[in-house]
């Protein structure tokens, strides 16, 4: 969806639909409802994000994956860059399917083909341990921090209904949580890019909403003098 406003308004649709489908009951559907939560950023907001707004989500992946890539020192972490990697797939299938009411299905599946082939292949060929990311701590607060926020502004700009400095600063706070994972050039460090990506998608569940309010319309002056 191109235009701003219906892109927004079936974004809150979808966050809102999917309360509707948990289980309700006892303890055992509270605890359905708590794993649904926690999974909330990874299996219902990214891929609505990537359906809606395939350009800045695939802007957003990049970032992450860069942000994820300086935080474990290598440039394929499988905790991280796999989930990274469904996302960029959906996406880029959304953006094909685009093309469907105006080629026909074999060019679009012909065209399709390569870039949704492209994400595992750039993970495979990244998974050498020799394709390490050069630098240290520095380069890590560096970009790492900066990476994360440039991807929250991109997540939270599709929904959010507030003026531009409050998503900038949501934005800086989910960078900050990213550089706030204990992370860098260390073996085995490709495990902590997975919670430092998390917490910034878990921080994008949570303040989303709060950047798009459902507030009532505001009367015009038109409106008061006639009342």
């Amino acid at each position: 969806m191109r235009v701003r406003d219906p892109r927004r308004a079936a974004l809150r649709a979808g966050l809102l639909v999917r309360p509707a489908v948990q289980p309700s009951g006892g303890a055992a559907a509270h605890a359905v409802q708590g794993v649904l939560g926690l999974l909330k950023p990874l299996l219902w907001l990214m891929p609505l994000v990537c359906v809606l707004a395939p350009a800045s989500a695939l802007a957003a992946v990049a970032l992450m994956w860069t942000g994820a890539a300086f935080g474990s020192g290598r440039w394929s972490s499988l905790p991280a860059h796999v989930p990274l990697c469904a996302f960029a797939m959906t996406a880029l299938g959304a953006a094909v399917a685009r093309l469907r009411p105006r080629w026909p299905l074999p060019a679009v599946l012909a065209a399709g083909a390569v870039p949704l082939a492209l994400p595992p292949l750039v993970l495979a060929l990244a998974r050498p341990y020799g394709a390490g990311v050069p630098g240290g701590a520095p380069a890590r607060l560096l970009v790492v921090g900066p990476a994360y926020a440039l991807a929250c502004a991109l997540v939270l700009g599709i929904g959010a209904a507030r003026p531009w400095y409050t998503v900038a600063a949501a934005a800086v706070a989910g960078g900050s949580l990213a550089c706030a994972v204990p992370s860098g050039h260390v073996p085995k460090a490709g495990w902590w890019a997975a919670p430092a990506l998390y917490l910034v998608l878990l921080w994008i569940t949570f303040v989303l909403p709060w950047l798009s309010p459902d507030t009532a319309p505001r009367a015009e002056p038109s409106d008061r003098v006639n009342r």
